[in-house]
């Protein structure tokens, strides 16, 4: 199963660890997942069911570990600490619903685990593009996202040569507003 759908990593100021894992398949059990499996490592591949079914949603979807590949040239500066460890949230299938099944489970290991979300890019209305990260476009994006509620972060990645890609970054309470807004969406790859 490869990530074909939306996805969002979440970003962890310490480890990884056996607490997060087992409050992640705590997590799957609550909201109903089926076909729970472990792989080694930190993977978990599950079918949607229960309350991450809701609207549709289908297919396989996965929680997986990575160390955070930092590098050097990074911008961490508006979050204040890079990331140690990463749980990429992701589905096998595109699709409105798949992005909402995302969304809701990210939010459920945030709310219990304190991580925050990158999204992968800049956020705006209409459904941003990633790529388009000029200093205009970021300063628009910057005024919608900063109407939300709770903290969000532009974060910037250092590319080949000199050129910087940027996200967004957020907490639990921005992807709360973020999820109920008519301009929700995720990037998939």
């Amino acid at each position: 199963m490869a990530a074909a759908g939306p996805s969002v990593v979440l970003w962890f100021a310490g480890e990884v660890d056996g607490g997060v894992q087992g409050a992640v398949l705590e997590i799957l059990k609550r909201l109903g997942a089926e076909e729970i499996v472990m792989e080694p490592g930190f993977s978990v591949r599950f079918l949607v069911g229960g309350r991450l079914a809701v609207g549709g949603a289908r297919g396989g979807f996965a929680v997986e570990y990575q160390e955070a590949d930092r590098q050097p040239g990074d911008d961490y500066s508006q979050v204040g600490t890079a990331p140690v460890g990463e749980l990429a949230v992701w589905a096998a299938e595109a699709g409105r619903a798949n992005e909402v099944a995302v969304a809701s489970l990210a939010l459920a290991i945030m709310r219990e685990c304190g991580a925050l979300v990158d999204f992968d890019g800049l956020l705006g209305p209409g459904g941003s593009v990633p790529g388009d990260e000029s200093e205009s476009r970021r300063r628009e994006v910057r005024r919608f996202v900063e109407s939300f509620l709770g903290r969000v972060f532009e974060v910037g990645y250092a590319m080949c040569g000199e050129e910087m890609r940027y996200v967004h970054v957020a907490d639990a309470e921005f992807l709360s507003g973020w999820l109920e807004s008519e301009h929700f969406h995720l990037f998939g790859d």
